[in-house]
This record gives structure tokens, sequence and C-alpha cells, in this order.
């Protein structure tokens, strides 16, 4: 089912990081979203602009946006995530911020010790 669902990249096709950013810009990871972890990443996980943009237009297909952020990008969201769920009192909000730094992270993880294209 994730062949047929096409990926956002947005007009930056490596991902936020310039080319001086020592290659950050190369390790790029697809995240797969519901619509509400979307939303929940852009209020509590403070994207960059090119980053917020790319979540912003991702359309999802069958509930799914996929969309792809460099790992870098992707690690300061983890740290603000974290950093957000410290002044939420919520029990139901902090699961599904869990929900996503979780997905977030499987993310992350996935390209690890694969050879860049």
């Amino acid at each position: 089912m994730t062949d047929q669902l096409p990926m956002f990249e947005g007009d930056d096709r490596e991902g936020s990081a310039g080319k001086d950013d020592e290659g950050q810009s190369k390790d790029l990871r697809t995240v797969e979203l519901t619509s509400r972890e979307v939303s929940l990443l852009l209020k509590y996980g403070y994207p960059f602009p090119d980053e917020e943009q790319k979540l912003r237009a991702s359309k999802a297909v069958e509930g799914i946006h996929r969309v792809r952020l460099g790992a870098y990008w992707i690690e300061l969201m983890l740290g603000d995530l974290a950093r957000s769920e410290r002044e939420i009192r919520s029990h139901r909000l902090l699961d599904e911020l869990d929900e996503l730094y979780s997905v977030l992270e499987s993310a992350l993880n996935s390209g690890r010790g694969k050879p860049q294209r």
C-alpha cells in the first residue's frame, strides 16, 4: 500500500538543510503521519519554515501524509516535542504526543546504517 502513496517533497528536494550543512541535507527520511499528527507536529514540534511548508502542503492519501524530511530536522522536532510535553497537563494529549514522538523516532531510525545515495 505504501508504494502507491505519493511523497511530498516540496521545492526543496534535499530538505531544509543547505549545502553548508555538512551533508545533512542528503539524509532524508519518509515520515508517515496522520492528519492529527501533522497538526500536533506543527503546533508542538516547532518546525523550521521549510519543514512547516512541507507539512502544510502535504496531502493525505488514504488518511496518511508522506513527507520527506531531513534527519537533522527530525531530531530538532523531537527535542521540541519533548520540551513541549513538559508543559502539558492533559494525559490524552501527552499520549498523542508520545505516539507522534515514536513515529518520528521510527522514521529517523529507519535510515540509520544505510548507505546514502
